[in-house]
């Protein structure tokens, strides 16, 4: 078998979408109905004889006269010529069976992952098992099939396979930890699925371990309002246990070889800090306030200084309100500022916010922190515009965090432009220090070198791959591998952040995904099959983002973390993958394909 870009067995024939037969490492289509139900009927499951009365019947259902056992013999002399299945597809007495060797087909290699997630103690492990495995569909199982009811049967059993994998995948990914990341996921789903108890019931303990109690609650609500009855038991049981805080609802203690990676201290944010530090100080001793937004690119630090922002002020006891922007509440006026004050009855005007905010100051210092003010609904994020100039006056601190993804965040950050902190990626020194913490290895190994190049400094990428060092090196392996395989967490982040990009901003970092290295306009335009503004508004988007960086000494772009162009080169499909190249190859002047 030849190997996939995972590292995992590449399956000679595949089912998870299209009918395929894999020759010579390239997935070739089936052509013509019959000879597609053919090859499916003997890889359900290969290694079985199916016998040649059934085996017409199946492919030619009703429609089957004397004639079709000599049509039966052209197709599978076809298919033994054309795709190498010469050895493979064998008679055996009256019928015939499909011999694949030690080989799978897509489908069991994606059963086999998700027998072997199940069974697996270690969540972090289970969630990386099931991505490989849910990875092998390319689609609706044997899509192209679909009108043929024996294969429609087929078709319903692996659909219902995935569903329970993706189930599975939110499970595992939930006891690893990643509720926070969960939350808008699941609340989008949630939307789209509104009668779906099992995926409300995910959100609610993601809100609740990510400190939105309240929201959890909100949304058991809204799944009754939805179902026009009484929740089942197992949603009313997770409402009671939430109001109790049961402590079973708490992540439970991680298990498995690598086991949990220190989250380390915050590295070269000394400044950082310090600002923090003076603003609650000045609101708990002058009674005067301040604000701060740290304002940079995914996976640069932002949340780490507003958690430290939340613990500083709890420590010198501040009251400590919290919100993050939720793109599922973007469009519902006032539901940022409703999560920070949850036990309120807040006036739908900034007047009556403001004057509600005042009131509590004088009860004691306030600290408001907010996280992702780019997915904020815009009336609450003008409103922080509005507070801004007003908390000299008063103990309140304004710690906020905001990338450029939105409309509205320039205007915001216009307003809040003499409070607005860029955060810079970590220098090689700082990205040493905070690795060797995350895996325990010396400064000086050889793999440090590796990090800082695919990271770029990002302090998230440093964390994951370090993540993925540290499993290596427990298990005896060599840590450089965790350099040569796309992380699933940086896989996830990025296909997350893209999602809530407009189009084009896809269109852009597939291109330039191909192109690898540097690339400019011209070559990026060339290359991406999308009309050329499109292009152009794509690669503004995400210079804006901070994922893509402009090199102005030579008009190039170049994405700000090759880790991250190469999860978005990973993920672009084989079919469209292969003509972006057709079309680089054609491109004169921007070096070798990828």
């Amino acid at each position: 078998m030849t190997d996939s870009p995972d590292g995992s067995a590449l399956p000679r024939v595949r089912l998870l979408g299209p009918v395929e037969v894999v020759v010579n490492g390239q997935a070739r289509p089936v052509n013509g109905l019959r000879r597609r139900a053919i090859v499916a009927a003997l890889a359900l499951p290969p290694g079985v004889v199916v016998a040649t009365r059934r085996l017409i019947a199946v492919v030619w259902a009703d429609d089957a006269p004397a004639t079709r056992p000599n049509t039966l013999q052209s197709h599978l002399t076809y298919l033994r010529r054309e795709f190498g299945l010469r050895d493979a597809i064998r008679a055996r007495g009256a019928g015939y069976l499909l011999d694949l060797g030690d080989e799978l087909t897509d489908a069991q290699l994606a059963e086999h992952g998700i027998r072997r997630a199940a069974q697996e103690p270690d969540p972090v492990r289970a969630v990386e098992l099931l991505r490989t495995a849910l990875a092998r569909w390319r689609g609706r199982s044997l899509i192209d099939l679909h009108e043929m009811p024996w294969f429609r049967e087929h078709a319903v059993r692996l659909e219902a396979l995935r569903r329970s994998a993706r189930h599975s995948l939110t499970e595992a990914r939930l006891a690893a930890g990643d509720h926070h990341q969960l939350v808008t996921e699941l609340g989008q789903a949630a939307q789209r699925h509104a009668h779906d108890e099992a995926l409300h019931r995910q959100l609610m303990l993601a809100l609740y371990r990510s400190g939105r109690r309240d929201e959890a609650l909100t949304v058991f609500q809204q799944l009754q309002h939805r179902l026009g009855r009484a929740a089942d038991q197992a949603s009313r049981e997770l409402e009671a246990a939430i109001l109790r805080r049961s402590p079973q609802l708490e992540l439970p203690a991680r298990v498995g070889v690598a086991g949990p990676v220190p989250a380390g201290p915050l590295v070269e944010r000394d400044r950082e800090r310090e600002l923090i530090d003076a603003a609650v100080r000045r609101a708990v001793e002058q009674r005067s306030g301040t604000v701060l937004v740290f304002d940079g690119g995914p996976g640069i630090g932002k949340s780490a200084l507003l958690s430290y922002a939340e613990t500083t002020a709890a420590a010198r006891g501040c009251t400590v309100a919290t919100s993050v922007g939720w793109p599922a509440e973007a469009d519902v006026p006032w539901a940022g500022v409703r999560n920070l004050f949850t036990d309120a009855d807040l006036p739908p005007h900034a007047y009556g916010v403001y004057w509600h905010i005042v009131e509590r100051a004088e009860r004691g210092p306030l600290v408001l922190v907010v996280d992702d003010v780019q997915w904020m609904d815009e009336t609450s994020a003008r409103f922080l515009a509005y507070l801004a100039p007003r908390v000299d006056r008063l103990p309140v601190v304004l710690v906020a965090a905001a990338r450029r993804d939105s409309p509205h965040v320039d205007e915001i950050l216009s307003a809040l432009a003499p409070a607005t902190h860029r955060l810079s990626p970590l220098t090689g020194d700082a990205a040493t220090t905070l690795l060797a913490t995350v895996t325990g290895l010396p400064r000086d190994h050889p793999v440090m070198a590796g990090c800082q190049r695919l990271s770029g400094g990002n302090p998230f990428l440093l964390h994951q791959l370090g993540r993925r060092i540290k499993r290596a090196l427990t298990s005896g392996g060599d840590p450089q591998t965790a350099l040569e395989e796309t992380v699933p967490t940086v896989a996830l982040m990025v296909s997350t952040q893209l999602a809530y990009f407009p189009p084009p901003a896809t269109v852009a970092a597939q291109a330039l995904a191909v192109l690898g290295g540097e690339a400019g306009v011209h070559a990026l335009v060339r290359v991406s099959p999308a009309p050329a503004q499109e292009v152009l508004q794509g690669l503004g988007i995400l210079t804006e983002s901070a994922y893509v960086v402009e090199h102005a000494a030579t008009g190039t772009y170049a994405f700000a973390h090759p880790l991250v162009g190469a999860t978005v080169y990973a993920a672009i499909a084989p079919a469209q993958r292969a003509e972006l190249h057709a079309r680089a190859a054609r491109v004169e002047g921007t070096g070798p394909a990828r």
